[in-house]
């Protein structure tokens, strides 16, 4: 059978047709759709092959190229908000050219790694920034965090002042109170019956044998008057800063200011009291009366690190049960797995209960304005140091964190004013004690803190 044969004409227009695709695809990519996903041209019998550069010469992208231009060791120029740098993968720039672009839209969001779009509409990548250069992004989030820091502060400031003057308001009530109670004892001490004292200077006659009795009867109340308990916490608490917080068996010590820090480590150390046992939230000791100085005072070091603090515990024991226990402080009581009243520390710390310094070496250097210890003070305090080293060495171990911070001064009273003032050191400093075996390591082992 007779196939049909295609007309000329018809052959004349798929020429046509194809000729007009391969002159399409010889042309430039418009702008308008340099960013659109890639994409493969359709493949045309006869048609000619692709370049990069079309008849005139302009450089003209691969129709697979994709996403936006790529700024390169870019600067930001904050005056004009500007971007420049060098570009890639730009629809009508060559590669490695240096561009500059309008200014953005979003300063505080120029950054590396990230999209940025300019108030004209073109989206750029930035790549790695220049060396020196400002990226707007990161000193926004330093300025918003210095910003935080600083209201945060204020606020601490403030909550401190107020504290302050809270703790002034206790005091002086508690202080009233004792003194109302104090006064009341006293009327009932030297309360007379009126009436008997008037029959007295009438009749003229001795007072009646049972007068003395009476008398006798109503001295031992006054003697016995005592401050009311509730009264005394409150007194307590104002007088020795308690925080309410308690560690041991039975809130046997209670914590009392603000923790220190243990410098690089988790641990924080409180100043603690013993616990009356017949009054738990009151010091041993402490009746309302009288200087609380006479208290004695501890320190607490509680750290969720318990192997660190079991070390440090280890190290006093062997230390001070050495041939030369040395001049450290005395270690009052460890408990690992703590309790305590209060949830974010029960028996989630250890404790480690340790002999109480009023102050450090450090902190007496500082107050004296770089003025060193001369005579009997330098003196004691080398003499300290080198019994507590030789303690150290004689147990066969190695103390790793010798420094002035480590080295309290332990007295009964506090004379810190009067050392401070001691320039010649003819005070001397007789209660010079070592602190801080939590870096003591055994002879050839490997040092924790450096």
């Amino acid at each position: 059978e007779r196939q049909p044969t295609c007309p000329l004409n018809t052959m004349v227009r798929i020429q046509k047709v194809t000729a007009l695709v391969a002159a399409i695809a010889n042309t430039c990519v418009d702008p308008a759709t340099a960013f659109a996903p890639p994409r493969t041209a359709a493949f045309i019998p006869g048609a000619p092959k692709i370049s990069s550069r079309n008849n005139d010469g302009v450089y003209c992208p691969p129709l697979s190229a994709a996403g936006p231009p790529v700024i390169n060791n870019w600067r930001y120029e904050s005056s004009k908000g500007t971007i420049s740098g060098t570009v890639t993968n730009h629809p009508t720039i060559r590669d490695g050219d240096r561009i500059t672009t309008s200014p953005v839209k979003n300063p505080e969001g120029v950054n590396e790694n990230l999209l940025v779009q300019t108030k004209s509409g073109s989206k750029y990548k930035l790549s790695s920034v220049a060396f020196g250069g400002r990226i707007p992004a990161v000193e926004a989030k330093r300025a918003k965090e210095k910003e935080a820091a600083a209201k945060k502060d204020a606020e601490a400031k403030a909550a401190a002042v107020t504290k302050k003057k809270r703790i002034a308001k206790e005091k002086k009530e508690a202080a009233e109170a004792a003194r109302n109670v104090a006064a009341e004892a006293k009327r009932a001490g030297a309360a007379v019956t009126p009436k008997r004292s008037a029959q007295k200077k009438e009749k003229k006659v001795p007072a009646p044998k049972v007068a003395p009795k009476a008398a006798s009867r109503a001295q031992p109340t006054s003697s016995t008057q005592q401050i009311d308990p509730a009264a005394l916490r409150k007194l307590a608490k104002s007088t020795f800063s308690l925080t309410g917080a308690t560690v041991g068996d039975d809130g046997k010590y209670l914590l009392a200011g603000k923790p220190r820090q243990s410098q690089g480590r988790a641990a924080k150390i409180w100043t603690a009291y013993v616990a009356d046992p017949a009054l738990p939230e009151v010091p041993a000791g402490f009746d309302g009366t009288g200087s609380a100085s006479r208290i004695k005072q501890l320190t607490v070091k509680l750290s969720p690190d318990i192997d660190r603090l079991r070390l440090e515990n280890s190290n006093y024991d062997k230390v001070q049960s050495g041939l030369f226990s040395g001049r450290f402080v005395k270690k009052m009581d460890y408990v690992a797995y703590v309790p305590s009243n209060k949830r974010d520390l029960d028996r989630k710390v250890s404790a480690l209960v340790i002999e109480s310094g009023k102050y450090d070496l450090k902190a007496l250097l500082a107050a004296r304005n770089g003025s060193p210890l001369r005579g009997r003070a330098l003196r004691d305090a080398a003499a300290s140091a080198g019994q507590c080293i030789q303690a150290v060495h004689s147990s066969g171990l190695v103390w790793t964190d010798l420094k002035t911070e480590n080295f309290v001064v332990v007295m009964d009273d506090n004379n810190f004013d009067k050392e401070v003032g001691d320039s010649d050191g003819k005070m001397g400093l007789p209660g010079v004690k070592g602190i801080d075996l939590e870096s003591v390591v055994a002879r050839g082992g490997n040092p924790i803190d450096y």
